[in-house]
């Protein structure tokens, strides 16, 4: 879904849930920033939990061009 709302395949504007990482240091260069969470169920809702594993791709898997590479 980050891909999707990225790419703007979805009527979900990006800075509803999603707001960029200020950091550079590791991962690709276009992380998120996680979102605090004060529960477990929270925590492991949608967009918590994918943003945790958006932030571990690849650089080279962001850059995929298509959905379809990007699924596989």
């Amino acid at each position: 879904m980050p891909y999707k709302i990225q790419k703007n395949l979805v009527n979900i504007p990006p800075g509803s849930f999603l707001h960029p990482s200020r950091a550079t240091i590791r991962g690709h260069n276009q992380r998120f920033r996680q979102m605090q969470c004060s529960s477990t169920c929270y925590q492991s809702s949608f967009f918590p939990a994918t943003i945790i594993l958006w932030n571990s791709l690849s650089q080279r898997t962001i850059d995929l061009s298509t959905h379809e590479s990007f699924r596989v």
